[in-house]
This record gives C-alpha cells, structure tokens and sequence, in this order.
C-alpha cells in the first residue's frame, strides 16, 4: 500500500499546544482534490514551537491568520506596500540572533524554517508597551488598522538601532501607511520616544 505520512505530531518537540487543521483552513485544500504539494515548517511563533505540514505556496500572512487565527496582523495590499501585515523575523546570523521587520504577504512559509516569527499579539504585554503608550498618548492611532504594522517596524529599529535620532527612525516607518492620522501624531509619538530613549538599550 501507499506509505503514511508522518504525522503532525511525531515532528513536535516540547510542550507546545497541538496543531489541527480546522474548517477555516480552506487554503489548505485543494478544490480540484488533487495532491497538493506540502512542505514540513518548523519556527517559532511568538513564545512557543510551531511545527506544522502546510502547502508549498502558503504566505506567511495567510498561515498566521487563518491557521494561527492571530489576527492583529493585518490583511491589506498583499504587495507589501503599506505595512500592515508587518511582523519581526528573528534569524540567526553568524551565531547572533537579529531581528527585521517583514511584510509577512510576500514571505513564504519556507523561508520561516528555523525562524523566529513575532506578532503583535507576540510583543504585546499585558499592558500597553512603551511604543504603543507614545503612539495612545500623542494621537497617533485613530482607526487602529495600521497601529500593529508601525508598532513592529517601531520595535524593529529600536532592536537594532546603536543611536537614536528621529529622521533614522520616520525613514524605518517610512513602508507603513496611515489613511487616518495625517502622520502628525505618529512623528510626535516617534519624537518622544528617541527624546526618552536616546540610547537603544
């Protein structure tokens, strides 16, 4: 008979909660029900090990909405245009772990494999953090659809900026677009911080 494939769960180390393909996993069917071609990913997402058989051709964004359901990254251009799907990508280089700030709707799932990935809901605290405490403070949300997106490339200059200084950092924010605030609010939230936080630490 034909081989089995290993399952999900033979892949997984650790702890982490087990993956199922659910209804709303549509993308992952193909509609003519011939074979589709999958590759096995391995990363992890925010805090815990993701290891999970997907199809080939599967973006990034795709994967963390629907199968991750994590939805604070958003849905918008799918050209990388406008930021909105942003999201940190940890990897390492030359034994250091660095991270940049990616349109999760151009990426495809292989190129996650032995990744960090991190979403807003992976750098939310409980609390509001610095970052998005100056973008509340200064009216630099309205709507709120682009705040995750500037939030992650925010958080991506300052992991790797040495000095701080605000034309550097509306130039890191430079792919985000905001329909709602004029941008006023978000340069007076980007002031305050390199004000407050003159050096990255």
């Amino acid at each position: 008979g034909i081989p089995k494939r290993p399952s999900q769960d033979a892949h997984r180390k650790g702890p982490a909660p087990k993956i199922e393909r659910r209804e709303e996993d549509m993308y992952l069917a193909a509609p003519s029900g011939d074979v589709v071609n999958t590759i096995y990913v391995t990363f992890i997402l925010n805090r815990r090990l993701v290891t999970a058989e997907i199809p080939a051709e599967t973006l990034l964004l795709d994967d963390i909405r629907t199968r991750e359901n994590l939805t604070g990254t958003k849905q918008a251009c799918g050209e990388g245009d406008c930021g909105a799907c942003s999201v940190l990508l940890g990897s390492s280089r030359e034994g250091v772990l660095t991270y940049r700030a990616v349109n999760s709707c151009l990426v495809p799932m292989a190129a996650v494999q032995g990744c960090h990935v991190v979403t807003i809901e992976g750098l939310n605290a409980g609390i509001l953090t610095p970052i998005q405490q100056a973008l509340a403070d200064n009216g630099g949300v309205q709507c709120g659809f682009c705040s995750p997106g500037f939030v992650v490339a925010i958080t991506a200059y300052f992991l790797n900026a040495e000095l701080l200084n605000v034309d550097d950092l509306c130039v890191a924010v430079g792919g985000n677009l905001c329909r709602c605030t004029g941008y006023m609010g978000i340069k007076r939230a980007l002031r305050q911080l390199v004000q407050r936080y003159p050096v990255a630490e």
